[in-house]
């Protein structure tokens, strides 16, 4: 069983994406040959289930993230809560074995990737992280073992998604759970936690749906701010139906000397019904990033793009004074408006489809 990863085209944004087709900037929808590169590691098997199917590392595919400064052929890898797959129940799933999410360095050699460290994360008081639901952030599902039996939640537990290297060698990981935003020393300890339970992070980020939380998290190239971006839109209370059908994604930056939100943008999903969603997002300047939005459908008639967006051209909706009239009650989403706040700009970096779903001016968006 191998694991592939890609480098080359923002590697950070695009090493789970099927086509990556141009360098970010360009403008011209001509595909490229030489966009990206396929490195190739092996992924150990950690059991066998009854039925003999083995049971493989999850791999690193998460994120994929290179600090500035090092070689350019070192980069940083993670995992995510590990193996899982869904039972026959409604909302359960089966873990199937005992898993330490983790973060490894690699060297890319030839076409291989070279496994130079395994760094297991580990609470401040030095217990390893796993799988389970953290029980401050349920996801109203039921994890059970291999053989049925139920996983307790476990305040060790996170499902992490987005890795930011810094400067001193540190790490910090957003997760899916809270959503979580933690930072781990170089040896893969927790320092610090940001979460919506306690005001570190905004409050209304708790109506996550589940398994859609902080999906991707990028460092700006000034190392002053972390940028987060949300899978999917927010399930808050007023919402009629499902939040996979809300086409806004929240955005978020972290001011990283204080910790404190700075600000939370509204992206706008380039499908009616909201049919794909955000899996990662990589900073290109200050305020410009990539977002790389899919759909989850595999092969080749299926939505897989890069697009540019810039922050500094949209409403900042953590801020009331960017949004006239409006009123902040976490409780009921954050702030709300009869105004409808700009969306964050884009520009793709592959055709553009002919129609995209637009909110009506005259009322404000649900994320």
């Amino acid at each position: 069983m191998h694991r592939h990863l890609t480098r080359g085209l923002a590697a950070t944004a695009c090493a789970a994406a099927l086509t990556c087709p141009l360098a970010p900037g360009v403008a011209s929808a001509e595909p490229t040959t030489d966009a990206i590169e396929v490195y190739t590691g092996g992924a150990p098997v950690l059991s066998t289930a009854p039925n003999g199917v083995k049971i493989t590392d999850s791999g690193f595919g998460s994120a994929f993230a290179h600090r500035n400064g090092d070689p350019d052929d070192v980069y940083y890898g993670l995992t995510d809560r590990g193996p899982n797959t869904d039972s026959d129940a409604d909302n359960e799933k089966i873990e199937p074995v005992k898993f330490q999410p983790s973060i490894a360095k690699f060297r890319l050699v030839n076409g291989h990737m070279d496994l130079v460290k395994r760094i297991g994360l580990v609470t401040k008081d030095g217990t390893p992280m796993n799988g389970a639901v953290n029980p401050e952030a349920s996801t109203g599902e039921t994890i059970v073992d291999i053989n049925g039996r139920t996983i307790a939640p476990s305040k060790a537990g996170i499902d992490s998604e987005g890795l930011v290297v810094a400067p001193d060698g540190s790490f910090w990981v957003s997760d899916e759970y809270g959503p979580y935003v933690v930072h781990f020393d170089a040896q893969g300890r927790e320092i610090s936690r940001l979460k919506p339970f306690d005001g570190t992070l905004p409050r209304e980020l708790a109506f996550r749906t589940p398994n859609r939380g902080m999906e991707g998290l990028t460092l700006t190239p000034d190392g002053k701010t972390l940028v987060g971006t949300m899978q999917s839109a927010l399930e808050t209370p007023d919402l009629s139906g499902s939040s996979k059908k809300v086409p806004f994604v929240r955005i978020v930056t972290i001011d990283v000397a204080s910790g404190r939100t700075t600000g939370q943008y509204l992206y706008q999903l380039h499908l009616s019904q909201a049919k794909t969603s955000v899996s990662e997002i990589t900073a290109l300047g200050n305020h410009t990033l990539l977002v790389d939005e899919r759909d989850g459908d595999p092969g080749k008639d299926t939505f897989k793009r890069l697009y540019k967006i810039d922050l500094s051209k949209a409403t900042n909706v953590n801020d009331a004074k960017s949004v006239p009239g409006a009123t902040y009650d976490a409780a009921k989403g954050g702030y709300s408006s009869t105004a409808s706040p700009s969306r964050v700009s884009s520009r793709p970096t592959s055709p553009p489809r002919t129609t995209r779903r637009r909110p009506p001016r005259s009322s404000p968006p649900t994320a």
